[in-house]
């Protein structure tokens, strides 16, 4: 299976966790409320990004593009990894925010590199902030999708987390969520999203016009350089 083709199914992946997630923790209770609102954006928001990879998939589907893709594909597992350090292994604070600000350094890095090799290797600034942009992308859908399988299916996970258990009794007890279990299955979701959205594609895209500027700019210095020694 293609990068993208994996790609493509993690998204769909997502899509069908949120209606699922709905149907466990918004329908019993509150079926046309905020939850339902907060389910159907993230629906919209992911569907969203589904037809953003199909209509790109002919261009996607030609290196250097692919390899970008599965640079992000790769580099997503790296939030997979603190996602599940958090809720399973369950650091304590200050020392989880900590190591959840390395991880999100080294993706930055991995983005940023790509997007500045990209422009360097063309000698063109879109190069860079397309592989920055798609290379987010898929960062961001592994989040997501490691986030919803969570709330489906380890919503243990979150309600046995001591961190969890005292914003719980701090915050979510006056948030009007009839259990512990509704308000993290929300509160994931909605951070499942942020990954994908913020951290990914928006992130993507920015570090994408930084490392394309950088990498565009230092193809032209080489460039000039090269042509002066050869002169």
């Amino acid at each position: 299976m293609s990068p993208v083709s994996i790609l493509k199914n993690i998204l769909v992946a997502s899509l069908v966790m949120v209606v699922l997630a709905y149907g466990l923790y918004a329908a019993p209770w509150k079926p046309f409320g905020l939850q339902a609102a907060a389910c159907l954006a993230a629906a919209i928001c992911i569907a969203g990004a589904v037809v953003v990879v199909a209509r790109l998939r002919k261009p996607l589907l030609v290196p250097p593009a692919r390899n970008d893709v599965s640079a992000g594909l790769y580099t997503g597992l790296l939030w997979t990894v603190e996602i599940g350090m958090n809720n399973i292994i369950q650091p304590e604070l200050p020392l989880r925010d900590t190591l959840d600000d390395c991880f999100w350094a080294v993706i930055a890095l991995v983005i940023l590199y790509l997007a500045i090799r990209r422009a360097m290797q063309s000698g063109k600034l879109m190069a860079g902030i397309y592989s920055g942009f798609i290379t987010g992308l898929a960062t961001g859908a592994v989040a997501c999708t490691t986030g919803l399988l969570l709330v489906c299916f380890g919503m243990h996970l979150l309600t046995t987390d001591p961190a969890n258990i005292a914003e719980w009794a701090d915050i979510g007890i006056k948030s009007g969520y009839p259990g512990i279990a509704e308000y993290f299955a929300f509160q994931t979701m909605a951070g499942a999203l942020l990954h994908l959205i913020a951290l990914g594609v928006v992130m993507g895209a920015l570090l994408g016009m930084i490392g394309g500027c950088t990498g565009w700019l230092g193809g032209l210095i080489s460039s000039k350089k090269n042509y002066k020694r050869a002169g």
